[in-house]
Formats: C-alpha cells, structure tokens, sequence
C-alpha cells in the first residue's frame, strides 16, 4: 500500500474506527498525518513493522486519536517515550498497548501512562523497562502482561502483580533468564488461591526464564493453572543481543545435539575406469588429407576437428603455404 492510496481511503471515510496498516514498509509518516486528520473517530489502530519512513515527529500524531483504546506498534523504531507521553495525555480510553521490540519505550515513557486506568492488555517485550516503569501500568483492570526477554523485570515486580492485578489471566515472560527465581511464584500462587473463581483461567508462559522447571510444576499443581515451558522468546529482538556463534547451528535436530563437529570426512568416491576410445566411424573420405591427420600419425587428440578448423597449421605437410588456406 502506497501513502497515496491510504490517504485516499482515509478522506472518504471520515468515521473509520478499525484501522491495521502493519507489515506495510512503503508507508511513511505521511500516511499517520492522513489518518489524523481525517479518522478523528479512530478506536484501534495497528501499525506494526518497520517504516523508515516515520520519524519521531510522525509518530506523535498517533496520540491525537482520543477515542483510542487499541495500538499495536510493534518494532516500530521511532516509537519512544516522547510519543508514550502524550499517549497518556490524550489517550485515557486506552485498553490494548503493545509495542515489542520498540526500543526507545524505557521507564520515563511508562511512567506517564499511569492516567490510562483502563489499560488491561500490555506488551513491553523486549524493550529496555524495569520494575519501575511496569509498577506505573500495571493496575486492577490489568489481565494480560506480555514482557518476554524484559532483562530488567525482578521478582519484585511479579509480586507486584499479585497484589495489584486480581483480575490477571495471562502472564508471559519467556526468556526472561537474569533476574527471576522461584520465589517470584509465591505471591501470585497467594493471589490466584484467594481468588478461587478464577484461577483456573491463569495463564503462565515461563519458557525459557530462569524460574526452575519443578517450582513450575508445583504452581501448576497447587493452582490448578495452565503453565507452558515452551520458549516463545526470540532473543535477536532484544536491544542489547549479542549475535552468538551457536546460532549458526540452531538448524540442527534435537537428535544432533552431540553433533561432532569434527565429524569425519565423507569416503572417497569410486573411481570410475575411462570410457574406452571410439574407433572413427567408416564414412567416405571427402578430404583425404585431413581425414590422415584427425586418425593418422599427427593425430592431436580428442579436440583434432575443433583444432584443425582453427589453425590450419596442423594440416598435414603438404600444405606448404597461404595459397593452400585459400588466400592465395
């Protein structure tokens, strides 16, 4: 889609309130300033992908849709704390927020989204936030908090949830590998039994985390929550991944994970025996001459015709000049 195509569709309908335009990469901010202007109804907006097209500039007139409740800006580089904060200012209906892997989003931009006391869908992954920043969104509307690969989240804040967030149903921190324990369990094993109506709707995704696989199995069974150990992270999202030499060989099986690298070599092939030489065929003789040199005694090999028809020096002796190449 072209941003001419976009601003045509936006100027006729002026009430549109759903709009996705992710995965898109020819947009440019000239499409967001469009939408502005013209959608003023706008509820839910989708607008994942990277546009280099988008400035920073660009981006702060998403804020301007007040009706909002859904915006999706997944790895959308210029999406930051500037544009957060008049996010929270200008968007108090907001329900759904997800904006993974934008990493201009840290603590500063959280924290201005705590007058947004509707927020109940959060999606911070792999982005730079800590405890502090999520302790600022997160409140009792709170059901699904998505923080995969979040370095800087601590027990501190998962036991935060558990006091603050009864409704909570989903909670996914895959690959958070640094700075979770077991412990972080209790407080939300605490709420959930509290709460018996509802905890068999709770949702753990803890794949990859550093949160051990038998205090899992002791939540899932003291809870009667559904917990997954299945790693959803993609850790090359993150701000600070460090490509490793191991992902070169993320393609093998699990049935190569003793794979020797210093496997031996394949055997050699069989040799095969040449193919014998073909006698020349009996044809009758047009050119006696060079018919002695292709199977004579100045035979020069398989190439012979090919050579003859470009030096005619390898004729046979009697050609003794020019007027016998047909110059003379």
């Amino acid at each position: 889609m072209l941003d001419s195509s976009l601003e045509l569709l936006a100027a006729r309908v002026p009430h549109l309130e759903t709009l996705d335009i992710s995965h898109c990469p020819r947009l440019t901010g000239a499409s967001l300033r469009s939408i502005s202007k013209h959608c003023r109804k706008l509820k839910e907006l989708k607008f994942a992908g990277t546009n280099t097209g988008v400035t920073i500039s660009d981006m702060l007139t998403v804020a301007q849709f007040s009706q909002l409740e859904v915006l999706v800006v997944n790895e959308q580089p210029m999406f930051g704390d500037v544009t957060l904060r008049l996010v929270g200012r200008e968007c108090p209906s907001l329900r759904t927020l997800s904006c993974v892997a934008c990493h201009m989003v840290t603590d500063a931009g959280l924290s201005c989204l705590s007058t947004c006391q509707r927020l109940s869908d959060i999606n911070f992954s792999y982005c730079p936030v800590t405890d502090q920043g999520l302790a600022a969104v997160l409140n009792s509307e709170t059901r699904r908090v998505c923080i995969r690969a979040c370095h800087g989240v601590t027990d501190d804040c998962i036991a935060l949830m558990g006091r603050v967030c009864p409704r909570l149903e989903t909670l996914d921190v895959c690959g958070c590998q640094l700075s979770l324990s077991d412990q972080c369990l209790l407080p939300l094993q605490d709420s959930l039994q509290s709460v018996s109506s509802r905890h068999h709707n709770f949702t753990l995704m803890a794949g990859g985390s550093s949160i051990g696989e038998e205090a899992l199995e002791e939540f899932a069974r003291v809870t009667g929550a559904s917990v997954s150990l299945t790693d959803l992270s993609v850790p090359s999202l993150s701000a600070d991944y460090v490509p490793d030499e191991l992902d070169y060989f993320q393609f093998l099986s699990e049935d190569e994970e003793d794979w020797d690298h210093e496997a031996t070599p394949p055997p050699a092939p069989e040799r095969v025996s040449p193919l014998p030489r073909l006698e020349a065929p009996s044809v009758p003789v047009l050119y006696p001459h060079r018919a002695q040199d292709d199977y004579g005694e100045n035979d020069h090999g398989d190439l012979d015709d090919f050579l003859i028809a470009d030096d005619p020096a390898m004729f046979s002796d009697e050609f003794s000049g020019p007027e016998d190449w047909g110059f003379g």
